[in-house]
């Protein structure tokens, strides 16, 4: 067996309103094949649709709408890379966001692991 990484697009939609998102969702497989591995990902991607009342009345209904991509990862061990993505983005925006989502989950940790203890 070995281990693959695939790329689940869901898309969720509000009966209370008229907005769309898009879900994109990386899950581990272990797999004998790619191909194996695809098949398992999409059948992930049907079990896991759900429908979501919120508290307001609303329903939230995540729609699975496909696989997209499937990379086999190899071995899995600690600090295995299991994604990466290269950006073709200006320097200057792309290391402010980058500093924004870092601190923001720095703090983030920060604060649960202070509750923690």
């Amino acid at each position: 067996m070995e281990w693959y990484s695939a790329k689940l697009v869901y898309q969720i939609s509000n009966t209370e309103n008229d907005t769309v998102q898009f879900d994109e969702q990386l899950r581990i497989i272990n797999a004998i094949s790619k191909e194996l591995a695809y098949e398992i990902a999409n059948q992930l991607g049907y079990i896991n649709q759900e429908k979501v009342v919120t508290d307001s009345g609303a329903t939230l209904n995540w729609n699975f709408i496909a696989v997209t991509e499937v990379k086999y990862i190899g071995e899995v061990k600690h600090g295995a890379e299991i994604y990466s993505s290269i950006k073709d983005t200006p320097k200057e925006l792309f290391l402010e966001e980058t500093s924004k989502k870092a601190a923001y989950l720095k703090d983030s940790y920060s604060t649960s692991l202070e509750k923690a203890f």
